[in-house]
């Protein structure tokens, strides 16, 4: 982990018993490390932020935008549909208590398995990978569940590949809800809720203080605007990989 990354975590320890004040946090265990030696030749953003502020459909407009201008594009999500990615959908939606440890657990297993399978090999052929939740919501709603959130993320950054960018889409909790019961469907009562989505929101927020990789997007105005946002907090931050826009190619 880079020097300044380091001494930005141990600062944010000590904010951390404020932080676990609110959020019930006590500290995970720390888990193996899985991966060897990696050589990561292409670039991984992630998309995070609290249910309904919209990063899904982010994290799609950006695939096609990098697409269109020929870059190789992978787009993938967390939970997977992997088995233990379809065991967490279920009980997102269900709302069936199932213990912290046991629903981190499931988290961790679904990445080790999307790092391994997917990531790690999209990484290794020099794509940009585009994910849609990654370690970072483990770390903001596990936290909330009850775990020390910078424990989680140290452990997190000793197993996974870190992010080059974490796009970090920041929205009202209220408004978040508004467009979740917009949607359609009723919200998933293991998550959707206003007082867990309070904590979580004060993780992201912590985090986007503490993490050089994240860029806090502004994500209360409308669809266009926000993947404007989005598209030049990518090109800022990681220039040279956004490709060319089509109508400034040569023919």
């Amino acid at each position: 982990m880079p020097a300044r990354v380091r001494g930005a975590h141990a600062r944010n320890r000590a904010d951390s018993r404020a932080l676990g004040a609110r959020t019930g946090a006590r500290a995970a265990r720390p888990g193996p490390r899985v991966h060897g030696p990696r050589v990561k030749r292409g670039s991984l953003v992630a998309f995070e932020g609290i249910d309904g502020c919209g990063k899904s459909t982010q994290c799609e407009r950006l695939a096609r935008a990098l697409g269109a201008r020929g870059v190789d594009v992978v787009q993938t999500r967390e939970p997977t549909d992997g088995p233990f990615g379809r065991r967490i959908r279920s009980m997102a939606r269900s709302g069936a208590p199932v213990a912290r440890e046991e629903e981190l657990a499931w988290f961790v297993e679904d990445r080790r398995a999307h790092v391994r399978d997917e990531i790690e090999p999209a990484l290794a052929r020099g794509a940009v990978v585009l994910c849609d939740r990654y370690f970072h919501s483990t770390v903001a709603y596990q936290g909330a569940r009850g775990f020390d959130p910078w424990q989680l993320l140290a452990d997190s950054e000793r197993e996974f590949p870190s992010p080059d960018l974490v796009l970090y889409f920041a929205i009202d909790v209220r408004a978040a809800l508004a467009r979740v019961r917009a949607r359609g469907g009723p919200p998933e009562p293991a998550f959707e809720r206003a007082d867990f989505l309070e904590r979580v929101a004060a993780i992201f927020e912590a985090l986007a203080a503490a993490c050089p990789a994240f860029a806090r997007i502004d994500a209360t105005g409308d669809e266009d605007a926000v993947a404007a946002l989005a598209l030049r907090a990518f090109e800022e931050r990681l220039p040279g990989v956004a490709g060319t826009p089509p109508a400034a190619r040569l023919p």
